[in-house]
């Protein structure tokens, strides 16, 4: 899958049919979810990178599925696992 790599933030090109829409309802379907949150049609989620946590924001924009690193990061989540494939500037990248 190829991803844009911003640093603070990743961009996915998801495969078509993806609706992030969809899986914002999926998401949604119970209140009492505590893994979780949704909130402007962003998905918010704590995931630990390397004993790191890291809070994770997710929305779609321009079909693009953007994924923000927030909080103070040490290094970057996925710099072992980056794979440089083409790109100026940004560096793109598959995983």
């Amino acid at each position: 899958m190829n991803w844009i790599d911003h640093i603070s933030s990743i961009e996915i090109c998801p495969p078509d049919p993806f609706d992030f829409s969809e899986c914002l309802v999926f998401l949604t379907r119970s209140d009492q979810e505590v893994s979780h949150r949704i909130k402007d049609d962003h998905l918010y989620k704590l995931v630990k990178l390397d004993d790191e946590l890291v809070l994770l924001k997710l929305g779609m924009r321009k079909k693009k599925l953007n994924v923000e690193f927030l909080g103070n990061l040490h290094l970057h989540p996925f710099e072992k696992w980056r794979q440089p494939i083409y790109g100026t500037g940004s560096t793109s990248t598959v995983i």
